[in-house]
């Protein structure tokens, strides 16, 4: 049975299970879509930020970056054991998160121009996500690195241009510190 933890501010990551989840996270993702390793754990000093992971008998099996805002919460990463992918653990994971909490949940994907791009937002929306058009681009997470266009999806209702500008301007206020784009 896939055992959830969530790990925040209040409580503390170990450093073993740390370590544990970074290599997940570093191997799942291009490095242009993480943090380095101090960055990331750097991380759990804010308050919004926290990781739920998902072990099985002991061992991490999947990983979800997650933030927390009032009005929705922002999957930043998610991650499952290469070897244990295709097994129903990722759909599993998500879909009790996004029933733990009636807030939106909100997550970015690349354009859909590649196969494993339409696989991903294709799982998220059997998930019960739905894809937006609004423009978006991922700023930076280490230095030397420039902006990644992305895609927004979310659950629950689709949401105005507003919504998503709204949502675009408190992830990157919040998530990545950078200045909001005008409009």
């Amino acid at each position: 049975m896939l055992q959830l933890q969530m790990y925040t501010a209040q409580t503390p990551m170990p450093d073993a299970e740390f370590d544990a989840f970074f290599d997940l996270l570093s191997t799942s993702l291009p490095a242009n879509e993480h943090r380095s390793y101090a960055a990331q754990k750097a991380l759990f000093g804010r308050s919004a930020y926290g990781v739920l992971t998902g072990t099985h008998d002991g061992a991490l099996c999947a990983l979800m970056a997650v933030w927390s805002f009032p009005k929705f919460r922002y999957l930043e990463h998610f991650a499952v054991d290469p070897a244990l992918r295709g097994q129903g653990i990722g759909g599993e994971m998500l879909g009790r998160y996004i029933a733990g909490d009636p807030r939106p949940l909100v997550l970015e994907v690349e354009p859909p121009d590649t196969d494993i791009a339409r696989r991903r937002i294709g799982f998220y929306t059997r998930c019960g996500l739905y894809l937006s058009d609004f423009p978006y681009a991922q700023p930076p997470l280490n230095a030397g690195d420039g902006m990644l266009p992305l895609m927004l999806m979310r659950s629950g209702k689709m949401w105005s241009d507003a919504e998503a500008k709204q949502v675009r301007d408190t992830l990157y206020r919040e998530v990545y510190c950078c200045p909001i784009p005008r409009d």
